[in-house]
């Protein structure tokens, strides 16, 4: 079935509706305006909930992603020349000269977050004064090179005065920041509603746009939740059942999506000629285990269990957990995600780098691979997730990766790399 694109026509199938059409076209029902408008003069009948198969409709551009793309092409000019190993902040939209800096980027959180300090003149720039006053939440950005990587909210402003002049350390968030600190939002029940339907809703009044690369997507029979729980938390529990993943983009959206299972990688990080710091590793067994099992809550399903196992972990390790899930299979799927949270924090390998780029040249990026070879951690040739990196800016350009198997995230059996 053809699809709806933004900026081209579009020919009405049997069962279609406005809002139908915009759900698909721009991830959110409510903006059959816009199609209604565009194509007013063309409609059979007055009202515009009645169309008819073979209409051909107008589906307009999307505004919103438009203005982003020429928002993320004037910051391209902008940075054109500038240095790779340079860090540019802003706060505002003023460039502010920062002295350190520690970003966090993570492929299996809601937000992303940072650290910059700078040196601050009171009075020199009104706009700097206005913006690290207390509460007034002002909107940052952070390019390493020429490469956005960070857009957020300043939450934290602090200021010290020292024998260096005064210092303010600012500590930002991804703009979903006031989405998980939020209570959920009405309805708290709702039937026959798919996960981006879902998302979509609950992050529009936040202001946060969704980015949702699941394919085709079914329907819950029935969603419930709290009044007193988090927005962040419903739709975490909704993910995990789709076995998907949940991030924040550099522009500081939302992003719902399946981790890799393959690709080329970044480089090899060996021991006898690398970037690597600091070749060390520990393991703790106790954090593993042979089965996860999930009870199903829903009485749809009467009370059933499903179970994913770990079959490298030889001991009788198991753990037993209630699954929130709201429709046939998904305590299945909540199996595999209780393993995949669990392994992917039992099986994280930090790694200690020094620049922010990867052995092939590329900036080391989340979701992506890179293979490792170190007889000292028994490891030969195995190609890794990057699940999350610290860039750091000082005296030092250095980059902190943690690497995991990228089996932990797709529900496979582990391949073990220790093998």
């Amino acid at each position: 079935m053809p699809k709806p694109i933004p900026g081209s026509s579009y020919t009405v199938v049997d069962g279609d509706s406005l809002s139908l059409i915009a759900a698909k076209a721009y991830g959110d029902p409510s903006r059959w305006p816009e199609i209604n408008q565009a194509n007013i003069k063309i409609f059979k009948n007055d009202d515009p909930n009645i169309i008819f198969p073979g209409e051909v409709l107008f589906i307009p551009e999307d505004a919103t992603r438009e203005n982003l793309k020429s928002i993320q092409r004037a910051r391209a000019t902008a940075l054109g020349s500038i240095d790779d190993n340079s860090l540019t902040l802003t706060i505002n939209g003023v460039k502010i000269p920062v002295l350190t800096a520690n970003i966090l980027i993570t492929m299996d959180t809601l937000s992303d977050t940072f650290t910059a300090s700078f040196a601050w003149n009171p009075g020199k720039d009104i706009r700097i004064d206005n913006a690290i006053k207390p509460y007034r939440y002002p909107v940052t950005t952070v390019h390493l090179g020429k490469k956005l990587i960070f857009t957020g909210i300043i939450y934290n402003p602090q200021k010290k005065l020292s024998n260096r002049g005064r210092i303010v350390t600012v500590t930002g968030y991804s703009k979903i920041a006031d989405f998980i600190d939020s209570s959920l939002k009405p309805p708290y029940s709702i039937e026959n509603v798919t996960l981006q339907q879902r998302a979509t809703s609950l992050l529009a009044p936040y202001g946060v746009l969704l980015q949702y690369e699941l394919g085709t997507d079914s329907q819950y029979k029935r969603v419930t939740a709290e009044s007193t729980e988090t927005g962040a938390s419903h739709l975490l529990k909704l993910v995990s059942q789709r076995g998907a993943l949940i991030t924040s983009t550099p522009e500081g959206n939302l992003k719902i999506y399946k981790s890799s299972n393959s690709g080329p990688t970044m480089g090899t990080l060996d021991e006898e000629n690398s970037i690597v710091l600091d070749w060390s590793g520990s393991w703790d067994g106790r954090k593993r285990f042979a089965s996860y099992k999930a009870i199903s809550q829903s009485p749809l399903n009467n009370g059933s269990f499903a179970v994913a196992s770990d079959v490298n972990v030889s001991r009788p390790r198991s753990i037993t957990f209630k699954a929130n899930d709201t429709s046939d299979g998904d305590a299945q799927q909540a199996a595999f995600w209780k393993r995949s949270k669990t392994l992917a924090n039992a099986l994280s390998q930090k790694l200690p780098l020094r620049g922010w780029y990867a052995p092939n040249g590329q900036l080391l990026e989340v979701n992506k691979f890179i293979t490792v070879s170190s007889p000292t951690l028994q490891i030969k040739g195995y190609n890794f997730l990057i699940k999350n990196i610290e860039y750091v800016y000082g005296n030092n350009i250095l980059s902190n990766i943690n690497i995991v198997p990228p089996q932990v995230f797709n529900g496979k059996d582990i391949v073990d790399p220790w093998q």
